[in-house]
């Protein structure tokens, strides 16, 4: 303990006290603080000071509206691998001159003095200092007490390393052990209160964006590609959140999109840049942060959309007569528009059905400006009834879908029939939400009767019914007249492209309609989240439009006890496209948390055709966020120890990660009770750098002397990162 130097000079000050009778001096509580070098008070919360790697950091250790005082004995204590100590100054100290310096321990390496305190390491800086003669300062003393010198070896990590004041000192000015006494000549020291600071570097680059490409050219519906390089610099260690802002129109996704770097290390995430047919032409910024709390870097990715590679069809021929028995051509031409699309895939139907259709080629491969043509040959089963026919040949790219009609005429009498038609040409709508359409029945050539109706989808994601609830209905059809229905669909998902088919049934004569039908919906993902206790952190929650859904999407969340989270009320989700927001989350107690974010679209439902109060329903989407509150846990192997007077022994540490925790550990070890001649206690490293869910171990060394009491002491030893502070004892006997 540091007892020793006080004392010393505490004995020379009373004689001298004694043999020239100070003036009286109100007794006053002051506050030693550290600040910034220049400034003039003590702030009431730490002080920031910046630094620079390269250039000497001075720092002011200040004392405030303090009694009289001729002796100060003080340590601070920072880390010393982002701050070496360099040295000390007095110059301008309010000790009157000369100052005599009793004890200077600079990073645990006696400058001055006769020997370094036992609570002196790597991490501080020792000055003791007596005014000339014991002088006494005019209360009340405000002014520097010194200057320590400070090398700013690197960059901190995102979070303020503190400069504070060492601890486990006895009889000191501020209770209970804190290394800074304040002498005036009496045996007491003046009671005093103590102000840390922060370092910050803000200067100093902790890592680069660099995005390879930076310039990539895409065709509207297409996706290009380009690779996000993220560089630690001034060996910064931690993870740092990628985000992008996605313009209208393109939706932009980062794969990892958070990164743990390591000392000078270079971590890819890879850029992906999709559009949609409708986006428009023409070069978009797209930005690109990387995120470590409030400290950010920004690279830009600049893309160039083009147009589309589409195509036209077209028919040589749009009428043809067909003799029954006998067929008949037409020359499809498929020609390039814009681009080169690529395969073109061509398909054929009537309507009505009964025609004997083929293509050959049934695709063709289309490049920029380029042309195929593909053979329609049509022909007539026996007994195909005469009439019209409508033949609709439709060539399919990866982005576009285009169609020509040929008009077919069989030359024979025709039959009596009817005809489907469906008010809804495509049949598109969210999950959850209800659409109604009127099917109507027409008479041809003077058919007359009952059409049995059926409604049927192609997949369980979508359910109808006809106004009787059932999936058949049954219609009359007067001469040259219509019966009709409506039908009421319900999208019960998943998203998708389905058909709904209409078949009516008359007498011998079938006929059916099929509606193309889009159910639409939205996913929701939201990424976990990793922070320190005391702060918060922020979940990227992802919303993608599955197959046109655009909207508002309300945001909600629930978090358990011990959690906090905040979501904005709600994201626009433009059709095609993905929209991002951001939650966050606090909390002051470590551990791992389960919370849940939810999406919700709200539907209007069609009400028979009749909108009425409450017509409304919605879709809902979740998401589970892993949210992990750093922690950090200790453990001592062994936890007892037995020592004879005058040996020593050793035990281990072990330092474990929890919840994600990756950072420094600031270690100290002190014995209790205090005696003289008590045990001592030395660590292998007073720093150790912790990786995610990893571990790391220091030893502590215990010695005794000859005249160490005999006993039963406490080994506590302290583990601390920003906020976090964590205790493991060991229990010490010392015997004969």
């Amino acid at each position: 303990m540091r007892v020793s130097s006080f004392i010393l000079l505490l004995t020379s000050s009373i004689f001298l006290a004694t043999a020239f009778p100070h003036p009286a001096h109100a007794s006053s509580t002051g506050t030693v603080c550290i600040i910034p070098a220049g400034s003039t008070s003590c702030p009431s919360s730490p002080a920031p000071i910046p630094g620079t790697i390269g250039p000497l950091l001075r720092v002011a250790v200040f004392i405030q509206n303090s009694s009289s005082l001729n002796y100060f004995d003080i340590a601070i204590v920072v880390d010393h691998t982002i701050l070496s100590p360099e040295g000390v100054d007095l110059t301008g100290s309010v000790l009157l001159s000369p100052q005599t310096i009793s004890v200077q321990c600079d990073g645990g390496i006696l400058i001055q003095g006769s020997a370094c305190s036992s609570t002196d390491n790597a991490d501080t800086l020792h000055l003791a200092a007596l005014a000339s003669g014991s002088s006494l300062t005019v209360a009340p003393t405000t002014g520097l007490l010194f200057t320590a010198i400070y090398n700013v070896a690197r960059a901190a990590s995102f979070f303020d390393t503190p400069i504070g004041f060492q601890t486990g000192c006895s009889t000191t000015s501020v209770a209970p052990n804190v290394c800074v006494t304040i002498g005036d000549g009496t045996p007491a020291p003046v009671a005093e209160t103590v102000q840390t600071a922060l370092l910050y570097t803000n200067t100093a680059q902790y890592f680069s964006l660099v995005a390879n490409p930076s310039n990539i050219n895409v065709s509207a519906g297409s996706i290009g590609a380009s690779t996000l390089s993220v560089t630690s610099l001034n060996d910064f260690f931690g993870t740092v959140t990628l985000t992008a802002a996605s313009p209208t129109g393109l939706q932009v996704g980062l794969n990892p999109n958070t990164v743990l770097l390591s000392n000078n290390r270079t971590v890819n995430s890879s850029i992906t840049v999709s559009t949609s047919i409708s986006t428009a032409t023409g070069t978009y910024s797209v930005t690109i942060n990387g995120t470590i709390g409030s400290w950010f870097q920004t690279t830009i990715l600049s893309v160039t959309v083009g147009p589309s590679p589409d195509f036209s069809i077209s028919s040589n021929a749009n009428n043809l007569n067909l003799t029954q028995g006998t067929p008949n051509s037409s020359t499809i031409a498929i020609s390039s528009l814009v681009g080169g699309p690529g395969t073109v895939t061509l398909t054929a139907s009537s309507s009505p059905s009964g025609l004997i259709m083929g293509l050959n080629p049934t695709s063709v491969n289309l490049s920029t400006g380029g042309s195929e043509n593909s053979t329609l040959t049509i022909s007539t089963p026996p007994g195909t009834p005469a009439c019209s026919y409508t033949v609709a040949v439709t060539g399919s790219s990866a982005l576009f879908s285009h169609s020509t009609n040929v008009t077919v005429t069989v030359n024979s009498p025709c039959f009596d029939v009817f005809v489907i038609s469906d008010g809804a040409t495509n049949l598109s709508m969210p999950v959850g939400a209800v659409k109604q359409s009127l099917v109507t029945v027409s008479s041809v050539n003077g058919f007359s009767g009952f059409v049995n109706l059926a409604v049927s989808p192609s997949s369980i994601a979508l359910s109808c019914v006809f106004t009787n609830s059932a999936n058949t209905t049954t219609v009359y059809v007067p001469p040259g007249g219509s019966g009709s229905d409506y039908t009421t669909c319900t999208a019960l998902g998943p998203a998708g492209l389905y058909n709904v088919t209409v078949t009516g049934t008359g007498g011998s004569v079938t006929r059916s309609i099929t509606i193309p039908a889009t159910v639409m919906d939205f996913s929701l993902s939201a990424s976990s989240v990793s922070f320190p206790p005391g702060s918060s952190g922020a979940s990227s929650v992802t919303l993608t439009s599955l197959f046109g859904l655009s909207g508002i999407i309300y945001l909600s969340s629930s978090a358990p006890t011990g959690l906090t989270a905040w979501c904005p009320s709600s994201s626009n989700l433009p059709a095609g496209t993905t929209s991002t927001a951001s939650c966050t989350f606090t909390s002051t107690s470590p551990g791992r948390y389960a919370a849940t974010i939810t999406g919700t679209f709200v539907v209007n439902l069609e009400c028979y055709l009749r909108p009425q109060p409450g017509c409304v329903g919605s879709t809902s989407h979740s998401a589970t966020v892993t949210v992990r509150v750093w922690d950090i846990a200790g453990s001592l192997s062994p936890t007892m120890l037995t020592l004879k007077r005058g040996s020593q022994g050793t035990s281990t540490i072990t330092l474990t990660s929890l919840n994600g925790f990756n950072g420094i550990v600031s270690l100290s070890a002190k014995v209790a009770p205090t005696n003289h001649n008590g045990p001592s206690t030395s660590l292998s490293t007073t720093t150790s750098t912790l990786s995610v869910d990893g571990t790391s171990t220091v030893i502590l060394a215990i010695s005794t002397v000859k005249g160490t009491p005999i006993g039963t002491y406490v080994v506590t030893v302290t583990l601390t990162s920003g906020v976090i502070t964590r205790t493991v004892t060991l229990t010490l006997t010392v015997i004969r």
